[in-house]
């Protein structure tokens, strides 16, 4: 599967902040681990790219550089899953 890099704007809560997050999403691949084995390939995790990070007109950018970065990547793409899923029903 070709890599996608979709636009996002999503609200997100950290350390007790609500905060607005926007960047690129590329979905993930469940992969093929079934049949023969020159077509089958690991999964790949989503992944998300931050490109701004606001606590109301504060620039929260830094927080990527911290130890929660991880975590508003996870919560990002929690976010953005669940809206995905909602548009398959």
């Amino acid at each position: 599967m070709a890599a996608r890099n979709i636009p996002f704007r999503v609200s997100i809560s950290v350390l007790g902040l609500d905060l607005e997050a926007k960047g690129y999403y590329t979905p993930g691949d469940p992969g093929r681990v079934f049949g023969p084995p020159e077509k089958c390939y690991p999964p790949e995790p989503a992944e998300v790219e931050v490109t701004s990070l606001k606590y109301g007109r504060y620039d929260m950018m830094p927080l990527m550089e911290s130890d929660v970065a991880d975590e508003i990547c996870e919560k990002c793409i929690e976010v953005i899953e669940v809206i995905e899923e909602s548009y398959d029903e």
